[in-house]
């Protein structure tokens, strides 16, 4: 064989293997495609776009599966790969338990933290505190040596000359006062060895010093007398002052009736003139020993440290002491003054006891500036008068209402207005007159309550005076009215008259009585004339509530022959008889009343008519009359619609009978 023909011999062979290896994988390739239902001839033909999705799907998946198959068949062949893993575990497991414990530390943290910013605070304070305390040490050390007094100081206030070295005295007074206002703090004076020893040197300083203003002033004193004015006129403040009082209660004393003056105007000119002079001399006292808020302590005068200024102030209130030298001092100038005040009170009252409540305004008035001013004296002066005065008008008021009581006035004998209603609106007027200006005063309270107890005694009296015996037309009934009628026109005609507001509730009292009373009486006496067409009509009227209007004439007591008989007796001419008879009965109850008689002003706030009482009287009989009579018509009207029966006088007839008797305002 020859090298060409191996040649072509190999190359069929190598042929042979290409073509079966092809043909294998055509084979998988077509078996493949069948998986996916696919042919040849549709691969070859084009088969649908959702095909060709599957199949790259499904090669993903083999190529997906290839790969884990190679990383788990590469991890599967190398032994550290499980090392590596151990280590990992551990380390997670490692940091779960720190987690763990930073967890726990935070828990910690948090419990601690409040404690923590509160131990931060208390460190703040503290340096503050320290702070503070270095200061007050620096402070300390230098007062310490501030309040130490030298030796020299003290010689200066025993041995120096009182008169001529009053600056030298003031300094060493100066540096003993700082030590001795120290020692008031009991710290400060444990730290003072030799307190008592200022304390001595102080209660002799203040005995020289005493000593020698006594000599000082004896000597001054001394010397005005031998220059002749001792005796002229009073030495000193307190001495002027006693004197000007004095000249004041002759003053007081002098009789006032050439200078036509009100007690009151007098009073008030009186604590005009005292109230300055109590005033200013207690002031001087409290000057003089540097008791008022305002005064300057020994420490303000020498310009000390504030801590003196400070303990001086403290230092300086008022003790009981004080003040009872002070009431001492005021009590021994004016210690005549309570006296001489209660008897010239009482000499004003013994003339007329009405003044007394301008009196109490006076008292009340200089009360309210003494209260202002704090004197105490003073105060307790005014408030002894005020409270004795307040019990003189209480018992007056007392009698007053008792004399109201025991007024004798019986419903069988008529006497007019009876006095305490004559007198109680001058009573009122005057009172008034010396409470202007006073409203916000305790005594116009007490006033107005007086007037209450006054009224409602004399109301009452005068209802006990015309009681009310028996019932229909009795005299005494009667009489009872006309009493009232008379008592309260004239109380509500004077006292309207006066604009005072603290009256205007028992002035409605009264009108109402007044009302009330006025037209029980004109019921009454319209009945005498007039008793059987009222008596006729009431019973219809009685009649009304249980029957109807139609059938009344159909009762045998109220037929329409009864109306006839009835309403014939009533004409014209008997209605001017009866009336002329109603008005001489009337003006005989009325011909003692008084003849005050009430305004147009008045009438239009009351609603009583204008004019004296028996203008009231009269006028409420006519319209009462034409009251009734336009009732009979309408219950004739009502009732006897069908008997043509009417009335046989009419409201002209009334009107021109009362016309006749019309009676002068």
């Amino acid at each position: 064989m020859t090298f060409k023909d191996e040649k072509d011999e190999g190359e069929g062979e190598g042929g042979e293997v290409g073509e079966e290896t092809a043909q294998a994988m055509l084979t998988s390739v077509e078996e493949m495609l069948e998986g996916y239902e696919w042919a040849s001839g549709d691969l070859l033909g084009g088969a649908g776009g959702s095909t060709t999705d599957q199949i790259e799907a499904r090669l993903l998946d083999e190529l997906m599966a290839l790969e884990k198959a190679n990383i788990h068949s590469f991890i599967e062949s190398d032994d550290r790969v499980n090392i590596v893993l151990k280590y990992l575990d551990d380390a997670i497991t490692e940091l779960d338990g720190l987690d763990s414990v930073i967890s726990s530390y935070k828990i910690h943290l948090n419990a601690v933290s409040d404690d923590i910013t509160f131990i931060q605070s208390q460190d703040r304070g503290l340096q503050v505190q320290t702070q503070n305390q270095r200061a007050l040490l620096t402070e300390l050390e230098e007062l310490l040596q501030t309040v130490q007094v030298d030796r020299d100081a003290l010689l200066v206030l025993t041995q120096e000359s009182l008169e001529k070295g009053v600056e030298r005295l003031e300094e060493a007074a100066t540096q003993l006062y700082k030590a001795l206002q120290a020692g008031r703090d009991r710290d400060m004076a444990a730290t003072m060895e030799r307190l008592e020893e200022y304390r001595t040197y102080n209660s002799q300083f203040c005995k020289r010093l005493y000593d020698f203003l006594s000599i000082m002033c004896t000597a001054q004193g001394g010397d005005e007398d031998n220059d002749g004015f001792g005796n002229a006129t009073p030495t000193g403040t307190t001495g002027r002052a006693a004197a000007g009082v004095r000249r004041a209660g002759t003053i007081v004393r002098s009789p006032l009736e050439a200078r036509r003056e009100r007690k009151e105007q007098a009073f008030m000119l009186v604590l005009e003139r005292i109230a300055p002079m109590v005033y200013s001399e207690e002031e001087f006292i409290a000057d003089f020993l540097q008791i008022n808020d305002a005064a300057l302590t020994f420490a303000d005068y020498m310009g000390l440290e504030n801590y003196f200024r400070r303990q001086a102030a403290r230092s300086a209130g008022l003790s009981s002491a004080t003040l009872k030298l002070v009431r001492g001092a005021m009590d021994l100038i004016f210690g005549f003054l309570p006296a001489e005040l209660k008897i010239w009170l009482d000499a004003a009252l013994a003339k007329d006891q009405l003044h007394i409540i301008g009196m109490v305004v006076c008292l009340e008035r200089f009360l309210n500036d003494a209260e202002e001013r704090g004197n105490a004296f003073f105060i307790g002066l005014l408030e002894k008068q005020h409270a004795r005065l307040k019990g003189l008008f209480e018992r007056r008021v007392g009698e007053h209402i008792k004399s109201v009581e025991e007024t004798k006035l019986t419903s069988k004998k008529r006497n007019g207005v009876a006095p305490f209603i004559k007198y109680f609106p001058t009573y009122v007027s005057r009172v008034e007159t010396q409470l202007i200006g006073s409203d916000t005063l305790e005594i116009r309270q007490i006033v107005d309550v007086s007037y209450d107890k006054i009224v409602q005694a004399m109301f009452a009296a005068l209802k006990q005076m015309a009681k009310m015996d028996g019932e229909g037309e009795d005299k005494g009934q009667l009489n009872y009215h006309v009493i009232l009628i008379e008592n309260m026109h004239h109380f509500v005609a004077e006292m309207s008259q006066l604009d005072i507001g603290s009256v205007a509730a028992f002035l409605q009292k009264a009108q109402a009585i007044y009302d009330e009373s006025l037209n029980a009486y004109v019921k009454i006496v319209l009945r005498r004339p007039f008793s059987k067409i009222i008596d006729y009509f009431e019973g219809v009227e009685r009649l009304l509530k249980t029957t109807a209007p139609t059938e009344i004439s159909s009762n045998g007591t109220y037929s329409k022959s009864a109306l006839k008989k009835v309403v014939k007796e009533y004409n014209s001419k008997d209605i001017r008889k009866n009336v002329d008879a109603l008005f001489k009965r009337v003006e005989k109850h009325f011909d003692e009343a008084s003849e005050k008689a009430t305004s147009e002003e008045v009438s239009s706030s009351t609603g009583i008519a204008p004019g004296t009482v028996l203008v009231g009287v009269w006028k409420a009989c006519e319209e009462e009359l034409l009251r009734i009579t336009e009732l009979f018509g309408k219950r004739i009207t009502q009732c006897y619609a069908s008997t043509a029966v009417t009335l046989e006088y009419n409201s002209g007839d009334v009107e021109a009978a009362f016309k006749r008797h019309r009676v002068a305002s």
